[in-house]
């Protein structure tokens, strides 16, 4: 009878997501995560290789200065008013309401939300492009004079991708709403391509003109809004009205507004790192390097870990499933700290290495801001761990819905990040490497604030038991950083390019290697997943204890199909 039941409330939900959908077929939870994935770590490899070029191609410097300078100060526009908090809003609020049958409402709030926030952005396009210039002086009152001057028309051919982004945020979000995810993150990705291809080929043969870049990226901007919008339109519906008295109307404001909000925060931070960097010449493309590293590795390895868990951890929070819940969410923390480590071990053991590897390339850059760059990446490992810890805990309060946890989050760190910097940059004097270690502090006082809270609110959902993973996480950890070190001081070098690549590749391979040989000693349960996953592409048998419960847990949350037992009744008789 419960079984029918389920059954029963699942092909209602399937059928609701179909009808949701516009007729098309909503993608499957394992084929959205590999889709997912792959989209994800295209993106960062596209925003590390556009990292490493542009220095190359307009030269280490004032250009390189302005370029980072015009580039970031929109994106305080975007990722407030026309990036993934907006979408990711739309996805769950839709998600809801599909669930809950109450698509009509859901439409007529939606286009009143839609409608003002729109006015909204082009009220603060219009203010950013006649305030740009003195608040690029303001914000940067002790750099170069040619810098601002470079940056300042970029900048404001940058702002107008706001307007166009916009839609395609709507659009992303109704499609994600309805598990139609090949359709957003495919062309998301795509366009990344085009746009660095395009950047390659137009800085190639005019360096000099920023401004003509600025305009692709704009027409990037433009096609991809079009290319969403094309593809949403049997599931978008919009319409141009405003009733600010709609009950769903507000629902979806209180949902939305706070994420958003909390973005514009974190994106202030980015901002006061450029104007916290110095009057040197070319201290903002090192410090944007150094954090490009970083943030490929948290793109490509994290998000995709948390974005998979997101839509699933949802569905169990509103089915009250928590026991379930608790074990994802176990899952997703153990994975991405796990992923992450080895990476952090290399950027903290060998940053010399990295920064030459990655960044020189033909003599782009002196000897004295690859010494920073290398500085900057060790001190950039700690946060990279920190970073993980909270992008999860985020996650599962977007799941929970409760928004307001990150812009509490936002907050904190708006007032406390521009506080610690100023005391490492400028009483404490450690120059350019305070910024770093105050977001290391600023870090770990969020994620303490996060453990705090979701065990206030979300305490039937909390993590089961976490010291076992760390300690056996530390030891695969120390083990790997010993290999490291010991491999590091063999005098093994280069002075040919590809000699260093491959240097470098076989120090990383052989960390990675002693980290996962040591995690299959200590009987690590990611590792022998990772091993399940290898054996299972190569046709080989499955792992034996692959199937382990986590602490606390009485049975796992996934059983192979060869550990079953099947009922007595069912079993075939041997003669």
């Amino acid at each position: 009878m419960r079984r029918d039941r389920q059954r029963h409330d699942w092909s209602s939900s399937l059928l609701e997501d179909r009808r949701a959908s516009g007729g098309l077929r909503p993608l499957t939870p394992s084929k959205a995560a590999r889709i997912y994935t792959r989209s994800m770590m295209i993106v960062a490899l596209m925003g590390l290789f556009h990292s490493i070029y542009y220095v190359l191609s307009l030269e280490f410097g004032v250009l390189s200065d302005a370029w980072v300078i015009a580039r970031e100060w929109p994106r305080l526009l975007i990722r407030s008013l026309a990036g993934a908090a907006l979408a990711v809003s739309v996805a769950l609020r839709l998600k809801v309401s599909i669930d809950r049958k109450q698509l009509a409402r859901f439409w007529r709030g939606f286009s009143s939300a839609a409608t003002l926030l729109l006015l909204v952005t082009i009220i603060a396009v219009l203010l950013g492009e006649a305030l740009c210039h003195p608040l690029l002086r303001l914000f940067n009152s002790g750099k170069d004079d040619a810098v601002i001057e470079m940056a300042a028309p970029s900048a404001r051919i940058l702002l107008v991708q706001t307007v166009f982004l916009f839609p395609a945020a709507m659009a992303a979000g109704t499609l994600t709403g309805t598990r139609l995810f090949h359709r957003v993150m495919i062309p998301v990705s795509s366009i990344f391509v085009v746009a660095q291809v395009c950047f390659v080929v137009l800085t190639k043969n005019t360096p000099v003109q920023l401004t003509g870049v600025s305009l692709v990226l704009l027409f990037c901007a433009a096609l991809l809004s079009m290319i969403l919008l094309f593809l949403a339109k049997r599931v978008l519906h919009w319409r141009i009205m405003i009733d600010t008295r709609d009950p769903m109307y507000r629902q979806f404001m209180r949902l939305a507004v706070p994420v958003m909000v909390a973005a514009a925060l974190f994106q202030l931070n980015v901002l006061f790192d450029i104007a916290f960097v110095g009057k040197s010449i070319g201290a903002v493309t090192v410090l944007d390097q150094s954090i490009s590293v970083g943030r490929f590795l948290l793109m490509a390895f994290v998000f995709p870990v948390a974005g998979v868990m997101m839509p699933v951890l949802t569905q169990l929070f509103d089915e009250k499933r928590y026991s379930r819940a608790r074990t994802l969410l176990t899952r997703a923390m153990r994975r991405s700290l796990y992923i992450i480590t080895p990476y952090s071990i290399i950027l903290a053991v060998m940053p010399e290495d990295t920064a030459v590897v990655l960044f020189q390339w033909n003599g782009a850059l002196s000897e004295a801001a690859l010494s920073v760059e290398a500085a900057l990446m060790r001190l950039y490992a700690l946060p990279l761990l920190l970073a993980t810890i909270l992008i999860v805990y985020c996650h599962a309060f977007l799941a929970r819905r409760m928004t307001r946890m990150l812009l509490l989050a936002g907050v904190i760190a708006a007032v406390a990040h521009p506080l610690l910097s100023q005391l490492f940059i400028q009483r404490l004097e450690f120059g350019i490497r305070g910024i770093p270690i105050a977001l290391s502090g600023t870090l770990f006082l969020l994620v303490i604030v996060m453990v705090v809270l979701y065990r206030i609110y979300l305490r039937e959902a909390r993590f089961r038991k976490l010291l076992p993973f760390v300690i056996r996480l530390a030891i695969s950890a120390l083990a790997a950083c010993v290999v490291l070190i010991a491999i590091n001081t063999l005098p093994i070098w280069s002075e040919h390019k590809a000699w260093q690549i491959l240097i470098y590749l076989g120090k990383c391979l052989v960390t990675l290697l002693t980290y996962y040989v040591t995690g299959i000693v200590l009987r690590f349960r990611e590792t022998l997943d990772t091993q399940s996953v290898w054996r299972e592409r190569l046709k080989l048998g499955p792992v034996r204890g692959g199937d382990l419960p986590f602490p606390g847990q009485k049975h796992p949350m996934t059983q192979s199909i060869q550990s079953r037992r099947r009922p007595f009744w069912r079993r075939s008789r041997r003669r």
